[in-house]
């Protein structure tokens, strides 16, 4: 049985330090970039996350970035949640159209998050 994993790519060290917390407790292995860039070396060093939780407004290289080089490669295709503080508009709603990925309140979706985390973990499961 393979170990689900995540890749947290948050600028924030408390928000990180927290989703890491967290998802160990839940039994994933973690992983941390604080900003796009870091995220896309990690992939490219051999990084393969069963899961990566995605802020949008980052310092270097923002989410929105990040999710358009990621996805410009076919091999690429891990499933990616955004977690963001930004309001629900225009902008967040395509990014599920355009990338296929969850968009999360980061005040008040986090049981939404360990929810769907639990569901990619089953997946290696089965």
């Amino acid at each position: 049985m393979a170990t689900a994993s995540l890749l947290v790519v948050e600028d924030n060290r408390e928000i990180r330090k927290s989703l890491r917390d967290l998802f160990t407790l839940e039994g994933f292995a973690v992983e941390e970039a604080g900003n796009g860039r870091e995220a896309l070396e990690r992939l490219d060093a051999g990084s393969h996350p069963s899961m990566i939780v995605l802020d949008l407004v980052m310092p270097v290289m923002d989410g929105w970035e990040f999710l358009r080089q990621m996805r410009a490669r076919p091999e690429r295709d891990t499933p990616v949640v955004v977690l963001t503080s930004l309001a629900y508009d225009a902008d967040t709603r395509g990014l599920r159209e355009r990338y296929g990925v969850d968009v999360l309140d980061k005040s008040t979706e986090v049981v939404r998050l360990m929810e769907i985390a639990r569901m990619h973990r089953a997946a290696l499961d089965t």
